[in-house]
């Protein structure tokens, strides 16, 4: 036997060892794929972004919290309310000591408080006893009184509680700031995952793709090989093509079951219980690609100027300071209080006396606190101001950043709708040099290297030009949470 035909018997040994190799790894591929046939069958379940959308908004925890923003500033304005409401009190004191009444004292009052400062009061007062001092001497039937507490120097113009009422008021301006931005990021990074859950399924489709063509040209190759029609080297170069595209596609089914899960992690049903993408995969259809003028940056420049929600909240915190301003201002001035009460003994149809304030049965007082050095509240005024300011720069610099990022990002989709563009001819060339190539290696003027090389090529440039349209899917919903959109969901 010559050293050539022992070459070609030793090379021939080889190839069939691997076809068994080969065959037996097929049938574990098979096998391992059997979980998984779903991901090839036609007529599959898809679920589109809008659907994505529409199942994150309705179920998830995080959009239901965003939800009970609009109930927590309403029962904080309610709570800030509260300072107004109507006070019933009184007190009621006895004293029997050694079989001797001392005292027998009842005192009630009924306080409303009104918005411009001053409380209206009306009381009753009973005293009967031994022992009594002459404040609390009463008419046998008990006082009534009627009045008011008005307030002259601090206070008068805005207090403690008209303060924390209009300090409350603002707050749903704040809780539709912080649901929008509660909003609008988990449907962001659901965006990223979704995309890259499709990247992940049409990178499967394309691995598989890959596979079926160098199983083909191995079969084919394998039956000429025997046949003596081809060389024993070309089929092993061929079930080398085929064993690394094995690997590959094994790479990408983990990548594809990863991002299913990370996806999953934004499906819940309506009872809040977590739940499974199963036998559900993205839609094929939706990168959809639009025109973004100068114009349309402009107006989502000013939108933002308006809407975004970190300006809005930044916006009402400063609003919220100056209220604590004017409050800290009114500080300043003098506490003086006025006291006045009409007095009227008690009878079953009581009726006050229609003499005009100062006349007869009438009570009336005056209160003036002033503190010396005004340390407390001067500083309370300094540190309001400094607030103010720290949340002035705060806003310009939160602006500045906000149009910054609208433009980085605008400048990111121009440059990736031009890259995608020119990545489409690359792939159209691709096809066309591998359409060449196999024409050539048909008709014997080409080898089975450079098909494969055409045929890696062709691959490569549509995963590049996948991972190019989801990226710019992924920009797109970036620019509009940067121009904080309220929605993301209008995209």
């Amino acid at each position: 036997m010559t050293l050539i035909n022992r070459y070609i018997l030793l090379t021939l040994a080889l190839v069939l060892s691997l076809v068994h190799a080969i065959e037996a790894q097929e049938r574990d591929t098979v096998q391992t794929k059997a979980g998984l046939d779903y991901v090839y069958l036609d007529g599959k379940l898809t679920l589109s972004l809008e659907d994505f959308y529409t199942i994150i908004l309705a179920n998830h925890p995080v959009a239901s919290q965003a939800r009970l923003y609009e109930e927590i500033a309403r029962q904080e304005i309610r709570l800030a309310r509260g300072a107004f409401d109507p006070v019933l009190g009184g007190d009621y004191d006895y004293k029997n000591f050694s079989n001797t009444e001392y005292w027998d004292i009842l005192s009630s009052e009924l306080k409303i408080p009104v918005w411009f400062g001053t409380d209206l009061k009306l009381g009753y007062d009973r005293a009967d006893g031994t022992y009594l001092s002459d404040e609390r001497t009463f008419p046998d039937n008990g006082l009534l009184t009627a009045g008011f507490s008005v307030p002259l120097g601090r206070d008068l113009i805005i207090d403690g509680r008209r303060a924390a009422l209009r300090q409350a008021q603002l707050l749903p301006e704040l809780a539709e700031a912080d649901r929008i931005k509660l909003i609008n990021k988990l449907l962001l990074d659901a965006t990223k995952f979704y995309w890259d859950w499709y990247f992940a399924h049409q990178n499967l489709t394309i691995q598989e793709e890959g596979i079926n063509l160098a199983r083909e040209r191995f079969k084919l190759l394998r039956q000429n090989m025997i046949s003596g029609d081809n060389a024993p080297l070309d089929t092993v170069e061929a079930l080398i093509t085929l064993q690394t595209r094995e690997i590959e596609f094994k790479q990408a089914q983990l990548e594809y079951q990863n991002a299913s899960i990370r996806v999953s992690n934004f499906i819940w049903s309506e009872n809040q219980e977590p739940l499974e993408l199963n036998e559900i995969f993205p839609a094929p259809s939706g990168l959809n690609f639009f025109e973004l003028t100068l114009s349309d940056l402009e107006r989502l420049r000013n939108q933002a100027a308006v809407s975004h929600p970190e300006l809005i909240r930044v916006n009402t915190v400063l609003k919220q300071l100056e209220i604590e301003r004017q409050l800290a201002k009114n500080n300043l001035l003098p506490s003086i209080k006025a006291n006045y009460n009409f007095l009227q003994e008690y009878t079953r149809s009581p009726e006050f006396p229609n003499q005009g304030f100062f006349r007869e049965d009438y009570k009336w007082g005056l209160s003036v606190y002033i503190p010396l050095f005004m340390r407390k509240e001067r500083a309370k005024m300094q540190l309001t101001n400094v607030k103010l300011q720290q949340t002035s720069y705060d806003r310009n610099i939160l602006n500045r950043e906000i149009l910054n990022e609208i433009n980085a990002v605008y400048n990111e989709l121009l440059t990736l709708k031009g890259l995608t563009e020119m990545q489409q001819q690359v792939v159209i060339n691709n096809e066309a040099m591998l359409r060449g190539e196999l024409l050539k290696f048909r008709n014997g003027e080409s080898t089975l290297f450079l098909v494969n090389t055409r045929e890696n090529n062709l691959l490569s440039a549509r995963m590049k030009l996948l991972d190019l349209n989801t990226k710019y899917q992924k920009a797109r919903a970036t620019l509009y949470w940067a121009a904080g959109v309220p929605n993301l969901t209008d995209l």
